[in-house]
């Protein structure tokens, strides 16, 4: 009996434990999905342009370059505002060019205050057209850095091989390799510092033109707005939405590692959503997009951006089956829970009868053996 209740209380314990984990897991689901659409639209002239959708910088190597097309009355004194501010923002000029209607500059900026200084940047005209780029540097920074300590040892190393080299010929042999590991090593260390640099400070080209009347420019169709999207380990669905009175042309551009996978137009009427769907993705990978959108007689809206990752294939795999697999085995358990429950009664009767007969079979054999005691003690 002891053993059965033992039984039993494992049994209890174990459906405890895996049904708490199943509706922990169960709970999880519950919860808002940590990539919910963010809505990026590049705000109007003059105010804060917007980069908390790029993919996070914490501990990687990103590189920004920006191309504003402005356009002004008086261009010299939209660029002296610009470059007044300079300082402020931890900028300077990096290259200069100046025509009669046209002034062409080349600016690098603290890439903390690249917001700040775009901002600044467009209240000194009319924005004709604003492009923000960026590139994810990390994995050749990485390899360059592990090839420039690779070099560094073999270099270490082929010093010690010198001083212990006692002929001429071995002596010149290392200082050739020697050479071509320290020109590697200086070509290495340039490029770093060039990355470093470019991470740094981002590089905003800059182009101020020349016109008689602002009013004479055609307006500016305003950004697209991501409703939501969803992702699976090889697809991407994006919903945009038209929350104004105008038909719009919207064009999502897919990109990977700065390089254009794919594009999509269509036109989405007054007040109504589109569905933009990309196919034959890589499973955990990090996407970026960028849509625009133009209506009739208006010029390009600024570009609104997302970042988006598909699933991992394995991971999506895995789980899957180890849910299902979860889930079969607490149904297991309880059906065998319920089962030992049904027969406990049955058992208890059948050891109640068991020790019934046992006592009945030992009184019969205690009397049968006193019998023959008897019969043996009788006297002749």
């Amino acid at each position: 009996m002891k053993k059965i209740l033992r039984f039993l209380i494992l049994i209890l314990l174990v459906v405890l434990v895996v049904g708490c984990a199943k509706d922990r897991t169960e709970h999880n689901d519950d919860f808002p999905n940590d990539n919910l659409p963010v809505d990026n639209t590049p705000a109007p002239d003059g105010e804060r342009a917007n980069l908390s959708n790029l993919a996070p910088q914490e501990n990687r190597k990103v590189i920004y370059k920006a191309r504003i097309s402005l356009i002004s009355t008086n261009p010299s004194e939209a660029y002296e505002n610009i470059t007044d501010k300079l300082t402020d923002y931890d900028a300077y000029v990096e290259s200069l060019e100046i025509s009669t209607d046209i002034i062409k500059a080349t600016l690098r900026v603290k890439t903390d205050n690249l917001t700040d200084f775009i901002s600044h940047i467009q209240t000194q005209g009319e924005t004709v057209s604003y492009v923000l780029n960026s590139e994810d540097i990390t994995n050749t920074y990485i390899t360059y850095q592990a090839r420039l300590i690779a070099l560094q040892t073999q270099h270490t190393r082929l010093l010690e091989l010198y001083e212990e080299a006692t002929d001429t010929k071995t002596r010149t042999e290392i200082v050739e390799q020697l050479l071509d590991v320290e020109a590697e090593m200086e070509q290495i260390e340039l490029k770093l510092n060039q990355y470093d640099s470019l991470v740094e400070y981002s590089t905003i080209n800059l182009t101020i033109t020349k016109v008689d009347n602002l009013n004479a420019i055609l307006p500016q169709t305003e950004a697209p707005s991501i409703a939501d999207y969803t992702t699976t380990n090889n697809s991407a669905t994006i919903i945009m939405s038209n929350k104004h009175d105008k038909i719009i042309e919207v064009k999502v551009t897919l990109l990977l590692d700065g390089k254009k996978v794919d594009e999509i137009s269509k036109t989405i009427y007054q007040y109504d959503q589109g569905e933009f769907e990309f196919k034959d993705l890589k499973p955990g990978t990090t996407y970026r997009i960028e849509a625009t959108a133009q209506a009739n007689d208006e010029r390009p809206s600024y570009k609104t951006y997302l970042t988006i990752i598909t699933e991992s294939r394995y991971i999506s795999t895995v789980g899957k089956v180890f849910i299902g697999s979860l889930n079969a085995f607490v149904e297991v358990l309880k059906f065998l829970l319920l089962a030992i429950i049904a027969i406990l009664p049955f058992g208890a009767a059948g050891t109640g009868i068991g020790f019934g007969i046992r006592a009945i079979y030992k009184k019969k054999k205690l009397k049968k053996q006193i019998k023959q005691i008897q019969n043996n003690t009788i006297i002749p």
